[in-house]
């Protein structure tokens, strides 16, 4: 779910982890957020709202595209956090 500088992969909220697919940023960003242990629902969300955003539900396969690119990735964040509903 993560790589470090060498490209060896590390668990998602590993201190040595410099890059994310898509399952491990929403991990990661859940975990800094105060929620390690992080709540299925929390997870479950998040998936949704970027299967929506892509217009697809295999994230992996869309992140991992060799025609994607970081900026389509964030923008793909940004849209999936406005489909969101304000609380």
């Amino acid at each position: 779910m993560a790589k470090d500088a060498r490209g060896e992969r590390v668990a998602a909220a590993h201190e040595a982890a410099q890059c994310w697919c898509i399952h491990g940023a929403l991990m990661r960003a859940l975990a800094m957020l105060g929620r390690d242990g992080v709540e299925q629902r929390h997870y479950v969300r998040a998936l949704i709202r970027m299967r929506q955003s892509v217009g697809q539900n295999e994230l992996l396969a869309w992140n991992d595209a060799d025609v994607r690119t970081q900026q389509d990735v964030l923008a793909a964040f940004d849209h999936a956090i406005s489909l969101e509903p304000d609380q």
